[in-house]
């Protein structure tokens, strides 16, 4: 799917109907087994690490600052951020989707902050935007009606694969997944409502963006 749509690729393009569906025959984890060191996959699988490969790196690199002594600073991979200390994180505005420009602060020890969007990686085609996050299910990009959606945890890894999980279960079933598996998360949606879980908190500095008052 994802070399189908190439989206992060110079040439992208929207996959016909038919070649979405056969793709889709060949999304499911099931068929995959690892024996050993060895990962097996099916006929005409692979698999993509777009969805934890940055926060591993992430990971990694603070896991060589600690080693190192160091307790105070951040490593920062645009959408993954790891935490030494105590600090203040912007959030991303996703409606501008203009790196600086933030519209929320949130303040973390010791963690990492991922933020998963829509609003960086896509394409135009016949007035329609196409973003990268592929909902495995039906094959496009997810149509969950979230803009953006930030983790906060202690692995950079399982924020990376989260972050994606709630951008394409959407505000609701989203945070119910955060609020089940003890993530916090806030989820910002195409028209600027924030829902976050009950254990976060943030500073909102942008009038455009205005928090519900979620009913966990």
């Amino acid at each position: 799917l994802v070399d189908l749509w190439g989206v992060t690729t110079a040439t992208p393009r929207v996959p016909t109907a038919d070649e979405i569906k056969n793709a889709l025959t060949l999304v499911d984890y099931k068929k995959a087994a690892v024996e050993g060191d060895r990962l097996i996959l099916g006929e005409g699988m692979s698999i993509d690490l777009g969805g934890i490969g940055k926060g591993y790196a992430a990971d990694e690199a603070a896991k060589v600052l600690r080693q190192s002594g160091i307790k105070d600073g951040i490593v920062d991979l645009g959408g993954n951020i790891v935490v030494l200390g105590k600090k203040k994180i912007g959030i991303q505005n996703p409606k501008s989707g203009k790196t600086g420009d933030y519209m929320s602060i949130i303040e973390v020890q010791d963690c990492s902050v991922v933020t998963s969007g829509s609003y960086e990686r896509n394409f135009s085609k016949d007035g329609k935007t196409y973003h990268h996050i592929l909902n495995p299910k039906t094959g496009y990009p997810s149509d969950s009606g979230l803009l953006s959606a930030t983790v906060i945890c202690e692995s950079s890894q399982d924020a990376d694969a989260v972050a994606t999980i709630l951008f394409i279960l959407g505000a609701s079933d989203g945070i119910a997944f955060a609020e089940k598996t003890g993530f916090e998360a806030m989820l910002i949606d195409e028209g600027g409502l924030i829902y976050k879980t009950k254990g976060l908190e943030i500073e909102i500095t942008n009038a455009e963006f205005s928090e519900v008052d979620y009913a966990y």
